[in-house]
């Protein structure tokens, strides 16, 4: 689905890390901090951890469904 929306750049660099690393987090601040729940949400268990600072979120298609709760598929 991230890649379909034109975040084939940053796949690409997530994919490059885990390849050399045995795990990789991901982290960001307002706008990042939305794409990190993002890149979380989409790449599960890939995801090692997440940290993000007053991230930007909206689920525009489940406005009654808070981000956070969407994120059962990464391992808090």
């Amino acid at each position: 689905m991230l890649e379909e929306r034109g975040f084939r750049p940053v796949v690409s660099e997530f994919d490059a890390l885990a390849a050399d690393h045995e795990r990789v987090f991901v982290g960001g601040l307002s706008m990042g901090g939305g794409l990190a729940l993002r890149i979380a949400e989409e790449l599960g268990d890939a995801v090692a951890g997440v940290m993000v600072v007053n991230p930007s979120v909206c689920r525009p298609e489940r406005p009654d469904v808070p981000i956070l709760l969407a994120l059962d598929k990464v391992k808090l």
